[in-house]
C-alpha cells in the first residue's frame, strides 16, 4: 500500500471493512503518511454484532478487537457507515466529534427497483424487501417474526394476504423458512 500511496500520490485512502483487519491497516497506513486521510466504512457492526463469530469470543481477545476497533474510530478522518445505528453505537461507546461520523446509505438502481409506488403490498397491505445475507442470528429474527405473525394471524385472518415478503439474497433457499405467516416469500440471487 505505502509504494501504491507514493507512486500515485493518493491523499485519501477508503477502508471498508469486514474483514475489520483492514481498517486497522488503513489508519495505521497515518503513521507514515502524517496527511494521509483515512475513511472507514463500518458496513456491519464489528464487536457488538452477531456475525463474523465475536458473539463467542473468549473475552480476552474480544477486548483485543473492542481496543482496535477504539483505534480505528479515533485515528479515521471519517467514519462512515448506511446505518445510523452503527454511527450511533460507535460514537457512544467509543466518542467523537458528531461530524466524523457520515451515514451513506445503500445505493440502487432505479431501473431496477421501479418506482416507490411498486413497493406497496397487496391491497393495503406491507411489502418488505430484505436485501444481503442471511447471517448468523438473523433467522432466528426471522423465526421470531414468523412467530409474531403467526400470533397476529390467530387473531385476523386477513393479515396473510396483506403481507408480501421479498428475499433478495444468494443464500440458500432452505434458511429462509418465514413463509407461514405472509402471502409469499420470494428467493432471487442479487
Amino acid at each position: 500500500a505505502a509504494q501504491l500511496i507514493r507512486d500515485h500520490n493518493i491523499r485519501t485512502v477508503f477502508a471498508t471493512g469486514a474483514p475489520f483487519r483492514s481498517l486497522v491497516y488503513a489508519v495505521r497506513l497515518k503513521d507514515r503518511f502524517p496527511g494521509l486521510r483515512v475513511v472507514v466504512d463500518f458496513r456491519d457492526p464489528w464487536t457488538t454484532g452477531i456475525a463474523y463469530g465475536f458473539e463467542g469470543m473468549a473475552k480476552r481477545d474480544l477486548a483485543v478487537e473492542r481496543s482496535l476497533e477504539k483505534e480505528v474510530v479515533e485515528i479515521a478522518d471519517r467514519v462512515i457507515s448506511p446505518s445510523q445505528l452503527i454511527l450511533d453505537d460507535l460514537r457512544k461507546r467509543i466518542g467523537g466529534d458528531e461530524k466524523k461520523f457520515v451515514v451513506i446509505p445503500h445505493g440502487y438502481d432505479e431501473d431496477e427497483v421501479g418506482p416507490a409506488e411498486s413497493f406497496k403490498g397487496p391491497g393495503n397491505g406491507i411489502r418488505i424487501a430484505f436485501v444481503g445475507t442471511v447471517y448468523k442470528g438473523v433467522k432466528e429474527k426471522l423465526d421470531e417474526l414468523a412467530r409474531t405473525l403467526d400470533s397476529m394471524n390467530k387473531r385476523d385472518d386477513s393479515i396473510p394476504g396483506l403481507l408480501e415478503l421479498i428475499f433478495y439474497t444468494s443464500d440458500d433457499p432452505g434458511k429462509i423458512v418465514l413463509n407461514a405467516s405472509c402471502k409469499k416469500v420470494i428467493h432471487s440471487d442479487p
